[in-house]
């Protein structure tokens, strides 16, 4: 059954559309005056299409063009009909529109109101434009058709510049079974342009670079040029000046408006520009190029877009619905623009995405790895060198967002994991060596750094004296903040990485030779990661310790930890001192405590 009837003179058109009942199984009345290529075409979708169908009305259609003429069709696409300078001093809200004329008239500079406000004023947009009244008159009649699945077998397709790894294949192909993938290897292996036009298409995504002219799909281009439109301006791809062809091969052009698709998606970037911001001529336009073909919907880019793997996914697993809403929607937090944009009427509905973010523990220790790395006090040849770096070149991968929305409530607990194997090692590496490299990240730091008068404040240390808790502020953002306690008893009491854990340190202040010495610290941390605990005394009596710990003790923020020293009877009898420190989030925190150990009285 021919579901449309053509018309040569615009006068019989306008006649039939104005008497035609929508309610009525009627052929549907397109406009093609000498337009072959559009008649073709309206051919090839009578045999594509082959159900009547009534659309769901948008609530307010824009008349961009004042297309009176079009009543017929304007009545039945939308409820509430305004005029572009109504428009303009319209306020819209929770609601739909669809702009509606000629695409010389789809104009940036009068629509950008919408288009930079849509996500604000909460308005799904769609248009139904065309290059003229032929085309238009097209994509108005291509609303009230469908495909009856039952008759004509239609397959979902996705053509993809990108290798798409077998795991997502398979969920895909697990959440749409009729789905054929096409991804970078496969697209140099097969006839593109034999499998584009040779098979009937419900909804197809062809996800490339481009613009637009064109989208690539490696050696094979989806071509906008249109052979039977004349150039209105002289701008042109390279294909449209004198003695020179194609930047790609022109046997693997494949034209827009010969693909048999119900619903298409141009995955490209800026592939419907609006028209006042467009580089090319009309004819070569990928956009008008589609909306003469056979596609009822097309989504469309007007601007530069940034889909990705995750982007695909919600496409997939939403069945190939709403596609410009599940795009835009999925790409907050990765764009500001309202990138892709709805030809066709089909029902959208909002749609909201949990966003995936780096845990602050994730995001602090990368920061201080690459604060290590650029550092001029870590031993590049060292092992903690090392493994810092291994650490970045991991961790930067994982906080992509293909990598955050892929695990999804599984990264934070590897990568925790993974920090505390870190945190762990460079505690250890201390405990057998205090002279490590990474020790001497205070007077690294602090020698390049100013103190910050205004934090300067008085505290009591544990001696019972008043000290100074202040803050060194580097003066490259590349160097670590540094945070000190200072005691005129005891010295330099604490100093530590900014938001390390604080802690507080209490031992008898003098012992007797042989007496194991009882210690209690307090540890305060405002993160609720794990902390990594240990101690050592100095050097000089690194012998004289009877229990001095190999590994790092872990520990939460709020604990209480209590431990003994124990010297041997060879000590000497003087002031001495001991270190406690924490590591978390590879930050480093240090206090130490000062006693005096009692020999013999002359």
């Amino acid at each position: 059954m021919e579901l449309f009837k053509t018309f040569s003179e615009k006068s019989n058109f306008f006649e039939a559309l104005k008497s035609h009942d929508f309610s009525e199984n009627n052929q549907l009345p397109v406009l093609v005056e000498n337009r072959e290529n559009l008649k073709k075409v309206i051919e090839d979708s009578n045999g594509f299409y082959t159900n009547f169908s009534t659309p769901k009305k948008v609530i307010y259609g824009v008349d961009l063009s004042g297309l009176s003429n079009f009543e017929g069709y304007k009545s039945a696409l939308a409820e509430k009909w305004l005029t572009i300078e109504e428009m303009k001093n319209y306020e819209f809200h929770n609601t739909s529109i669809v702009f509606f004329g000629i695409y010389e008239d789809f104009r940036y500079n009068d629509l950008k109101s919408l288009f930079l406000n849509a996500e604000k004023l909460k308005v799904n947009i769609c248009a139904i434009i065309g290059r003229d009244i032929c085309s238009l008159s097209w994509q108005c009649a291509k609303q009230f058709v469908e495909v009856n699945h039952d008759n004509v077998a239609v397959q979902n397709g996705i053509l993809s510049c990108k290798k798409i790894n077998l795991k997502r294949k398979e969920k895909w192909l697990e959440q749409s079974p009729n789905l054929v993938i096409f991804d970078k290897p496969e697209l140099h292996k097969m006839d593109i342009q034999k499998i584009l036009l040779s098979t009937n298409w419900d909804s197809l995504l062809l996800y490339g670079h481009g613009k637009e002219d064109n989208l690539n799909l490696e050696e094979y281009t989806v071509c906008g040029r249109n052979i039977e439109v004349s150039r209105k301006v002289t701008f042109s791809p390279q294909c449209g000046y004198c003695n020179q062809g194609c930047f790609k091969d022109e046997h693997k052009l494949i034209p827009a408006c010969d693909i048999i698709a119900q619903n298409l998606t141009l995955g490209s970037c800026n592939n419907a520009p609006f028209s006042d911001l467009a580089l090319y001529d009309e004819k070569y336009s990928l956009l008008l190029n589609a909306i003469d073909g056979v596609a009822k919907t097309i989504n469309v880019a007007v601007t530069a877009q940034n889909s990705d793997y995750i982007e695909l996914d919600r496409v997939v697993a939403n069945s190939f619905q709403n596609i410009p809403n599940i795009i835009n929607s999925s790409l907050k937090g990765a764009q500001s623009q309202l990138s892709m944009l709805q030809i066709g009427i089909e029902p959208q509905e909002s749609v909201e995405f949990e966003k995936a973010y780096p845990s602050e523990a994730l995001i602090e220790s990368i920061n201080r790895a690459r604060q290590y790395q650029i550092s001029g006090f870590l031993d590049e040849n060292g092992k903690i060198s090392k493994l810092i770096r291994n650490f970045l070149i991991k961790s930067a991968d994982s906080i992509s967002r293909n990598s955050l929305y892929n695990n999804m409530g599984n990264s934070e607990k590897q990568w925790k994991q993974k920090i505390n194997v870190l945190n762990e090692f460079i505690g250890e590496e201390i405990l057998k060596d205090q002279f490590n490299s990474i020790m001497s990240f205070d007077d690294y730091e602090t020698s390049r750094s100013y103190i910050d008068e205004n934090s300067v404040e008085v505290v009591k240390c544990e001696c019972g004296n008043d000290a100074l808790h202040f803050k060194f502020k580097p003066f490259s953002m590349y160097d670590f903040s540094i945070e000190m306690l200072f005691c005129y008893r005891c010295g330099d009491k604490a100093i530590k990485m900014e938001k390390t854990p604080d802690m507080r340190v209490y031992a008898p202040d003098h012992v007797e030779r042989g007496v194991r010495i009882p210690v209690k610290v307090e540890i305060d941390s405002k993160e609720s990661d794990d902390i990594y605990f240990g101690w050592f005394v100095p050097s000089y009596i690194e012998d004289n310790v009877l229990n001095a710990p190999k590994k790092m003790k872990k520990i939460k923020g709020g604990d209480q930890i209590e431990f003994e020293i124990e010297f041997d009877d060879k000590i000497a009898g003087q002031g001495y001192y001991f270190t406690v420190f924490t590591i978390q989030n590879l930050g480093i925190s240090l206090r130490r405590h000062f006693i005096s150990v009692e020999g013999e009285t002359k």
